[in-house]
């Protein structure tokens, strides 16, 4: 995979457009930020109420990952989106809530054994979500079809991923104002190699 060229189309990509990029990201904090705030303000953090409040929260985006990870994918592709995106996949919600549990339990159940099988299954359910955007809506046929996307694939990856490591140690240093340009880079970059591996895949 030509890493150099994947960092290339992904600056290509949001330059011009970093606001389309940060905005759907901070409209959830801040939905969430305040649904989360409210119900703490008046009862109280111990409350029950407030407990059930944050358990609906939490439940309530999940959905909403699958959408921002889908208005990503749309934008870097240069397709048309908008901020209906984030809501368009609560129909999907038990499929999506069935995929994140499932990922969860394997990486999990993997990082139990030591560190480095966690990390390959992480890399290894890594395109999974993008999988489901793109039209595969079962859970399990997204792991296993990830699983198959990144075989031979997975130590590149890892590469790919620590490659930003200076970056986000640079970021650190800004006191996190270069996250402002450094999260919609990776989010590019990340899209851009996942298209890579379906065209690897496809042309095999």
């Amino acid at each position: 995979m030509d890493r150099k060229k994947i960092k290339e189309q992904a600056k290509e990509a949001i330059k011009g457009r970093l606001w389309q990029y940060i905005a759907p990201s901070l409209l959830i904090s801040l939905l969430v930020g305040i649904a989360v705030f409210v119900p703490s303000f008046i009862f109280g953090d111990e409350s029950a109420i407030t407990s059930i409040v944050e358990i609906a929260v939490q439940l309530a985006v999940v959905p909403t990952s699958m959408g921002l990870i889908s208005y990503y994918m749309k934008l870097t592709r240069r397709e048309e989106v908008n901020m209906d995106e984030l809501t368009r996949w609560y129909g999907l919600f038990g499929s999506i809530l069935v995929l994140n549990i499932l990922i969860s339990i394997f990486v999990t159940l993997w990082s139990l054994l030591l560190i480095i099988p966690g990390i390959i299954a992480t890399i290894s359910y890594s395109m999974a979500m993008y999988i489901f955007v793109d039209g595969n809506h079962n859970a399990s046929s997204c792991i296993k079809e990830s699983k198959e996307l990144m075989n031979g694939y997975k130590s590149d990856y890892f590469v790919f991923i620590l490659s930003f490591i200076g970056w986000q140690l640079l970021a650190i240093l800004t006191f996190g104002l270069l996250y402002i340009w450094l999260a919609p880079y990776m989010t590019a970059a990340n899209v851009i190699y996942y298209d890579e591996l379906i065209f690897y895949a496809e042309v095999s």
